[in-house]
């Protein structure tokens, strides 16, 4: 005979599992995963953009998928932040000014809730790269091209990677000079 498998679904989380052996009358039964359990296959990372400006948001979106990053927008903080909570954010890329609540105060709430997650910051206003560079974030001035932006994600990725605490990688940020355009 064969495995028996019958998934069964739920409201939220994953779907649990029950099977079978065909022969010995072993079982196994999962409850199924909750949503936000690091236990992934190949998944691709999620990258959270939120700017007031619909075409810089699309651009950037744009340089990443072609990158393999999966991404979420948000046109200003109230709905990243929303959105950082639903979802399993890899990387956060925020405009300072927006409505509703600042890049920074989207910024500094993510980083209380998973302070794993790199976050570039990004701005036109030259004078927002001090308070940015004073909360430990990497800054990008706009405008900014392609390769700009994506040294910024691969820095921001390899020492997200390479520390093993969000504020290890803050001072080695700073260390290596990064934090300006």
């Amino acid at each position: 005979m064969g495995t028996t498998v019958g998934p069964q679904f739920r409201k939220s989380g994953y779907p649990p599992v029950s099977a079978k052996g065909p022969n010995d009358g072993s079982e196994f039964h999962s409850t199924g995963l909750a949503p936000h359990d690091h236990f992934e296959f190949d998944r691709q990372p999620l990258a959270l953009v939120a700017d007031d400006e619909p075409l810089v948001r699309r651009l950037i979106c744009s340089l990443l998928a072609r990158r393999g990053w999966r991404t979420v927008e948000a046109s200003d903080g109230v709905e990243a932040l929303g959105l950082s909570i639903d979802e399993k954010v890899d990387l956060l890329i925020t405009d300072y000014e927006m409505p509703s609540i600042s890049g920074l105060q989207l910024a500094n709430a993510v980083r209380q809730r998973a302070p794993e997650v790199p976050i570039l910051m990004i701005s036109g206003y030259p004078a927002c790269v001090v308070v940015a560079r004073s909360h430990g974030y990497l800054f990008l001035q706009k405008p900014f091209g392609p390769k700009e932006l994506m040294s910024q994600v691969e820095i921001l990725t390899e020492l997200q990677a390479g520390d093993s605490s969000r504020s290890a990688g803050r001072t080695t940020a700073r260390r290596a000079g990064v934090t300006a355009r």
